[in-house]
């Protein structure tokens, strides 16, 4: 498996290639949101955002991807410190993609698990990974 994490927190970054470096293959990762945007996201089985970001925020970086693969890009899992208020917009807008959106916890079996959900959920449209 190939992974894509963008996320601004060396801390956070560190933290998910720990939980994730015994089932992922490979992992590339963008500091921000325009390094994110100069990745090709099809060679990515999963993209891990983060929302809040400077300069480039996940929304952005997700209006980008859409714009650019459509239906065909990767499952995207976002997670952010954002409460639920703020996220339903988000999900509103992003929601007919394979957009998979969690509240950071730091628990590796939550990261593995949606993980897990988003790329089931991609290939398997009909099915819902749970949030």
């Amino acid at each position: 498996m190939r992974i894509l994490i963008v996320e601004d927190s060396q801390q956070q970054r560190d933290l998910y290639r720990l939980q994730l470096r015994d089932v992922v293959s490979e992992i590339v990762e963008a500091q921000n949101g325009y390094e994110a945007c100069r990745q090709d996201w099809l060679t990515f089985d999963v993209v891990l955002l983060d929302l809040l970001m400077p300069g480039m925020h996940g929304g952005e970086v997700l209006a980008w991807a859409v714009d650019n693969y459509g239906l065909e890009m990767p499952p995207v899992v976002v997670f952010t410190a954002l409460s639920n208020g703020p996220l339903q917009e988000f999900t509103r807008k992003f929601g007919k993609f394979s957009v998979e959106i969690y509240q950071k916890t730091g628990k590796r079996d939550s990261v593995l698990r949606r993980i897990r959900d988003a790329i089931t959920s991609h290939e398997n449209p009909h099915s819902s990974a749970t949030v």
